[in-house]
């Protein structure tokens, strides 16, 4: 939200765009210096040997309350005893046993969808779409600074409704409400915005060049609380300590892969080839994952790791509730 601001302020100073990314400086000093208050995974403490620091963490995490922590570091000593026995740790493991193959597909697909939403042909090409709809540059750029604003505070949210509803449920409402808007806006750009013979851009109406800009705002909004934040939460939880350093750069390889389709091809695919029906096909992938997460995802809310490894277990109910 900041950066969008910063270029918008900068827009007309000499090489303003090193001001920019020099400015990002100040938040990885912040970030290097709030790592050093994180505490160590109690269960990469356990996996090295380490209990009394793994028991010390578990207090810290657990707001000092030593029956909780007591009672969860059993658990995970248990559960480090019975995954010692086990071999599905290699790369190989992780596409041959059933399992945590299918624990894979799940996530490395929720993290593809996450791109096919379409959100970051919005959050990188803000200012062309505004610009598109008729809007001067300097105010394409306003509206990308308002877009910002509204993912930042969207994704407050999440912090409430990720516990209290569900993964699941925040991910196939996420996807309602982002289809729709993406349809919207592909339908009210198919009908009301045109080029003349000239190539320039003709509004033929100023509400809809209006109603364009709100679909993208509702459209961040949807992706803040739901398939922004928990395709990153979800690989986490769902992988065992055993697999997760694997299972989780192959399901962000797999999100970092579609990032670079996205911002390669978007630009010509609007511009030259299907215009505003780019964001058509955005909101026919959002209902592909609507129907993926009901019939494929299994609910990770509240439950440990070790529940976890039971949900996998279970074949995947088609549509199930």
């Amino acid at each position: 939200m900041v950066s969008y601001w910063v270029n918008y302020a900068l827009q007309g100073v000499p090489q303003g765009w090193r001001y920019a990314l020099s400015g990002q400086l100040l938040f990885a000093v912040v970030l290097l210096g709030g790592l050093l208050f994180v505490p160590q995974s109690p269960r990469w403490l356990v996996m090295v040997g380490r209990q009394q620091q793994a028991y010390d963490a578990l207090l810290k995490l657990r707001s000092r309350d030593e029956v909780a922590a007591r009672r969860e570091l059993q658990v995970i000593v248990a559960v480090r005893a019975r995954e010692d026995q086990q071999t599905a740790d290699g790369w190989g493991a992780m596409c041959c046993d059933a399992r945590s193959a299918r624990r894979l597909v799940v996530c490395a697909v929720l993290q593809s969808f996450q791109q096919l939403t379409g959100i970051n042909s919005v959050m990188y090409y803000m200012p062309s779409i505004a610009a598109a709809v008729g809007f001067g540059t300097k105010s394409a750029l306003g509206e990308t600074g308002v877009n910002g604003i509204v993912n930042f505070l969207s994704t407050f949210l999440a912090f409430i409704f990720v516990d209290k509803f569900g993964r699941r449920p925040l991910l196939m409402a996420g996807a309602l409400v982002m289809g729709l808007s993406m349809a919207a806006l592909g339908v009210l750009g198919t009908c009301f915005i045109s080029l003349d013979v000239l190539g320039r851009v003709v509004v033929q109406s100023e509400v809809a060049a209006w109603a364009c800009v709100v679909s993208v705002y509702v459209f961040v909004f949807g992706f803040a609380w739901s398939w922004g934040p928990v395709c990153w939460l979800y690989p986490t939880e769902a992988f065992p300590t055993r697999q997760r350093a694997k299972g989780v750069s192959i399901t962000t390889a797999s999100n970092f892969a579609w990032n670079i389709v996205i911002a390669q091809f978007v630009p010509d695919l609007q511009a030259q080839v299907l215009h505003f029906g780019l964001f058509s096909v955005f909101a026919l992938f959002c209902a592909v994952m609507f129907v993926f997460v009901q019939c494929f995802v299994p609910e990770t809310r509240q439950k440990s790791l070790e529940e976890l490894e039971r949900a996998f277990d279970e074949k995947p109910r088609v549509c199930s509730r």
